[in-house]
């Protein structure tokens, strides 16, 4: 895998990541999060399920960019996000 594919997995995964962990009505600020909790989850839901791209300089990546790119199949992973998020 190449550094740029692996750059874009990383950002899948972080986005995953704190959309399934996260609790949207926390404002928990720590190190870890850019904001706070709350922030973080919205852009992860943003990113994951409203279209809105993340801003990388000045790229900017939708979901579907991302998957697109490293040829994944969007449906297959928000089936896994629905799976496996955690209800607050």
């Amino acid at each position: 895998m190449i550094a740029a594919e692996e750059l874009l997995l990383a950002i899948l995964r972080q986005a995953i990541r704190d959309y399934i962990r996260l609790d949207p009505d926390s404002d928990t600020v720590s190190a870890e999060y850019y904001i706070d909790e709350g922030h973080d989850y919205q852009t992860s839901e943003d990113f994951l399920f409203n279209n809105v791209p993340l801003d990388f300089g000045t790229i900017k990546l939708t979901f579907n960019d991302v998957c697109s790119l490293l040829d994944i199949d969007t449906i297959k992973i928000k089936r896994k996000i629905a799976r496996a998020i955690i209800e607050y």
